[in-house]
Order: C-alpha cells, then sequence, then structure tokens
C-alpha cells in the first residue's frame, strides 16, 4: 500500500507483485487500465511490469485513496491475459495545526470570578484522516507555577482558580498556546493576558450645556443688537422719504406739465389759424369803397352814399364771414375737435380723450 504523499516516478509495485509468465518464455508487454480518468495518476513499465506515480499525488487535497485497475499481459503472438489490480493510498499525517492567529491579546482584571470566558481559540490540520485532524489544546503555564487558566477540548480559556493574590493591576502576562493533532504534530500560538493599570477614573464635573440664551451677559449683547436694527430700520426709512418720494412727485408734475403744454399749444395753433382766417377774409374785402367811386365816376354825395352802404356791406361782410369761419370751425378737419362726440384728439398718442369741453369757449 502506497502513501498518500508520493512524487512522480516513486515505485509503488514491482514485478515480482504482478506474476506472469509465458511457456514459451517469450517476451512479455504489460499494460495498465484505471478506468480511463484515473489511468493519468499511475503509470506502468511495459518490460517489467512497475507501476509507478504518473504524477503529484495527494490524497488530502482531493485525489482518489482508492484505485482499481486492468493490468493486460501480451506475448508476441498477440495471446493476452488481465488481472484486476486495487491501488490503496495510505493517508501519512503530513499536516501541522495551525492557530486561525499567531497572537491573541485578553483584557481582564484580578478580580475574575473562577469561570469566566476569557477568549476561545481555534486550530486547524488538513489531514482528511480523523486520527491526524483531531486537535487536543494546551496552554503552557509553568512560568506561573500555578494552573490558574483552563482550556478545554474547543479552545475555551477560562478563569480556573483565584487570581486575585497572584497578579496584579498594570501587569502583563504571555503564555504559550499549543495545538496537537493525533500523529504528535504540534502547532503553537501566542496569549497575552493584559491587567489594565488601574481600575480608578477621575472625578468629572458635569457641567449644564452652553446656551447662548441663558448666557448672563448676552442680554446686553441682544439689547445693543436690537437698537442698532432700530436706527438701521430708522435710516433707511429717512433715505427712502428723501429721495423716492420725491422722484415720484417730479414724474408726476412732469407729465401734468406736458399736458398742459399740448393743451397750450393746441390753443395757440387754434388762434393762429383763425388769425390767418381772419385776415385773408376780412382784412381784404375792409374798404371797397374807392373802387366803386372809380367805377362808377359817381358824386360826392353819391360817393358819401355809397361809402355808408360800403360800411353797411362790411358790417354784413364781417357777419356773413364769421358765420362762415364758425361754420368751417365745426369742421373736424381745420381744428383736432369733435363738438358732436366731445373727445379731443392727442397728436402725440394718436388717441382720443374724452373731455365735455365747449368748443367755443375754446375761441
Amino acid at each position: 500500500m502506497p502513501q498518500k504523499s508520493q512524487k512522480t516516478g516513486e515505485t509503488l509495485l514491482s514485478s515480482p507483485n504482478i506474476d506472469a509468465s509465458d511457456p514459451e518464455n517469450e517476451t512479455l508487454r504489460y499494460t495498465l487500465d484505471c478506468n480511463g480518468y484515473n489511468t493519468t495518476y499511475f503509470e506502468m513499465d511495459e518490460s517489467t511490469g512497475d507501476v509507478y506515480f504518473g504524477g503529484d499525488f495527494d490524497s488530502d487535497i482531493g485525489h482518489p485513496p482508492v484505485t482499481e485497475c486492468n493490468v493486460t499481459v501480451t506475448d508476441p503472438g498477440g495471446l493476452t491475459d488481465t488481472a484486476f489490480l486495487t491501488i490503496n493510498i495510505a493517508d501519512t499525517n503530513d499536516f501541522t495545526p495551525i492557530f486561525e492567529r499567531d497572537y491573541y491579546n485578553v483584557f481582564l482584571f484580578p478580580t475574575e470570578d473562577i469561570g469566566t470566558i476569557l477568549i476561545n481559540v481555534s486550530a486547524s490540520d488538513m489531514d482528511i484522516t480523523e486520527t491526524w485532524n483531531t486537535i487536543t489544546y494546551g496552554l503552557d503555564q509553568s512560568g506561573l507555577g500555578n494552573s490558574y487558566f483552563n482550556i478545554d477540548e474547543n479552545g475555551t480559556i477560562t478563569v480556573a482558580m483565584d487570581i486575585s493574590a497572584s497578579f496584579n493591576y498594570g501587569q502583563t502576562v504571555i503564555l504559550t498556546l499549543s495545538a496537537t493533532d493525533g500523529g504528535g504534530l504540534v502547532g503553537y500560538s501566542t496569549l497575552s493576558l493584559i491587567f489594565p493599570e488601574t481600575t480608578t477614573t477621575s472625578s468629572t464635573t458635569t457641567e449644564r450645556p452652553f446656551k447662548t440664551e441663558t448666557y448672563p451677559d448676552n442680554g446686553y449683547w441682544y439689547l445693543l443688537a436690537g437698537i442698532v436694527l432700530m436706527m438701521n430700520a430708522v435710516l433707511i426709512t429717512k433715505l427712502c422719504i428723501r429721495y423716492c418720494r420725491p422722484c415720484a412727485e417730479i414724474d408726476k408734475r412732469t407729465e401734468a406739465q406736458k399736458r398742459a403744454d399740448r393743451i397750450k399749444a393746441a390753443q395757440e395753433r387754434k388762434a393762429k389759424v383763425k388769425f390767418d382766417f381772419f385776415r385773408q377774409t376780412i382784412l381784404g374785402k375792409q374798404d371797397p369803397a374807392p373802387a366803386i367811386n372809380r367805377k362808377n365816376k359817381r358824386s360826392d354825395d353819391i360817393s358819401v352814399n355809397s361809402s355808408d352802404q360800403g360800411s353797411q356791406g362790411t358790417t354784413n361782410a364781417n357777419r356773413s364771414s364769421m358765420d362762415s369761419f364758425d361754420s368751417l370751425s365745426s369742421s373736424k378737419n381745420l381744428f383736432p375737435y369733435n363738438q358732436q362726440s366731445h373727445h379731443i384728439f392727442n397728436p402725440e398718442t394718436g388717441r382720443k380723450n374724452k373731455r365735455n369741453v365747449d368748443q367755443k369757449s375754446l375761441w
């Protein structure tokens, strides 16, 4: 039975274990068939029948611990014979237990009660055989002179006896942990038992949380801040009254003045048209008597009479001219006023503003 960990080329079985003979004493040829997929793990010498590992083999990482093979022997004439071969791989203890951590630190006090659990440690072994992977834990306390602590089969460390008289605050004790498998291989780790310096704490004074509104001097600051805010508000109000309101009033007066100027300009244009009308129609017909005297060559009496008639004619002409001007002025083609609708035309905006104005009063 070969061991589980073998390397390529190492012999498993020799030819005497596979006994084959030929009556003609001819040379025999050996072949090995291990159900196909396992054949690569093993090799056989065709001339001697020796069996070797075909590659590195370790059953702990999944290689088959048992392999069944067929061995065929053939003579030069082609005659064969077959034998059944079972290869059992024996597991060896080739793995050492390993702790999960190399160092363990435990903080405790000298006043710990008996049975107090300090820590749980763990180790593992990669061997697949139960005999080789069963672990026993140990704690070396030879330097302490006594077994103050205990470790069980599960790796749980507890206080085994009263330690109040044996250990002091501020002391650190270093012990060695061991894990031993069934084959005697041992793995190690370090355990540090740390006793703090002291258990007393300095007295502390608990004060009320600081609050801004309850701080004594803050009342004066609040008062001062309020005064400053009020002064700023008053100043801003005065500035608004001084600068903003007059600007609005100036704007209003300017608009009113513009409107008055437009009305005045319209009145002036109307007066000018009236003056030009009178100058063209009335002043040109004011003294027609000389023309009548020259045309008719009448006497002085007749001239005087004609002059009187001419004066009367001038008066009638004036009245007729006034009637004609009144009729003409009522036309909306001469002045921008509509007497029927009582609207005043605004030449700047192009709109009519309604006003109850007697047009004759504008004359």
